[in-house]
């Protein structure tokens, strides 16, 4: 999801300013060690979620 503005400061020069949230899925990783802890397993989560942000600066001919 997203969106974003553009304001126009001269006839021919702009400035813009845009957002993008992304949510993906959140991910588990097991991992074992069997030498170090045999018998245990270690989890690791990943929650793959962030906002992207962009500012800008045009010239029009």
């Amino acid at each position: 999801m997203g969106g974003g503005i553009e304001h126009k400061l001269t006839q021919s020069i702009s400035v813009r300013a845009k957002g993008l949230y992304y949510d993906l899925e959140n991910t588990t990783v097991y991992a074992s060690d069997p030498v170090a802890f045999p018998g245990q397993r270690i989890s690791y989560g990943f929650d793959n979620d962030g906002f992207i942000g962009r500012i800008g600066l045009a010239y029009s001919f």
